[in-house]
């Protein structure tokens, strides 16, 4: 709750979520409190290095498709609230 000067008090609310990238896990405390709020994405797959990737993602047929992708993944994960969950399955 937060107070304005001569107002009611406001709940005050926040959403928000942090995003890292690394190849290793960290070391990290083992509780339950710290494993309910993470979610683990695996990335399985592999591809051969591609000299053309930026030419070739660029192209005004794969922009419209990736925002299409996003436009979807943001919206489940509104529906979802962002609570979790098995999200690498649902999202897309």
């Amino acid at each position: 709750m937060w107070r304005r000067s001569f107002r009611r008090d406001t709940p005050l609310g926040s959403i928000r979520s942090s995003f890292f990238s690394a190849n290793m896990l960290p070391e990290v405390d083992e509780s339950d409190a710290f494993w309910n709020r993470v979610v683990i994405v695996r990335f399985p797959h592999r591809f051969p290095k591609n000299e053309r990737f930026r030419e070739e993602l660029t192209k005004p047929e794969e922009l419209s498709a990736l925002l299409n992708i996003a436009l979807r993944a943001v919206s489940r994960l509104f529906e979802k609230r962002f609570e979790g969950g098995d999200i690498n399955k649902s999202v897309l």
